[in-house]
């Protein structure tokens, strides 16, 4: 499944953040740790674990630059979730 993401934008989370998403829970500010540059709102992104594992596609809320200085707000709000729940546990 990362191959087949591998040409699209990306959006990396803290672990406590993956089980949240795996139950459709949209990817909330604190949960971004790293993002890829000239992210624009509404565009299709991966969101990635830090062992660049897919958990879900989504639409971004903010642009790389947003993601990556605001403290509150929607980063993504998943389409697709691909990892199973319990995968992560927090």
């Amino acid at each position: 499944a990362e191959f087949g993401v591998k040409h699209l934008a990306k959006i990396w989370v803290q672990d406590s953040a993956v089980d949240t998403i795996c139950h459709g829970a949209t990817l909330k500010m604190p949960g971004v740790v790293k993002v890829h540059d000239s992210i624009e709102p509404d565009e299709l992104v991966a969101v990635m674990t830090l062992k660049d594992e897919i958990i879900c596609l989504g639409r971004a809320r903010k642009t790389s630059k947003q993601l990556m200085e605001d403290t509150k707000g929607i980063a993504v709000k998943p389409e697709s979730v691909l990892m199973k729940t319990g995968t992560y546990k927090n």
